[in-house]
């Protein structure tokens, strides 16, 4: 009998649109699957709407359900 593979939620929501991108991974290190996600989300968006980004806000909600708010320029 195999380990079964686990495979776990990254919801990314674009509040101002209200339109939820949902990823399911099964990366070894969470950070890894957090960031292939952010960057699969990022190369969605048009060239133009991206242009017009300058500031993206990432909330993250653990497994013990703490909030954590983090504010990137760019």
């Amino acid at each position: 009998m195999g380990i079964k593979e686990k495979y776990i939620p990254c919801g990314i929501l674009d509040e101002d649109k209200g339109q939820l991108y949902l990823n399911f991974g099964s990366s070894y290190k969470t950070s890894d699957f957090i960031v292939d996600s952010l960057c699969s989300r990022w190369k969605q968006i048009p060239v133009v709407e991206q242009q017009k980004l300058d500031l993206i806000q990432i909330k993250v909600i653990s497994s013990n359900h703490c909030t954590r708010h983090t504010s990137a320029e760019f």
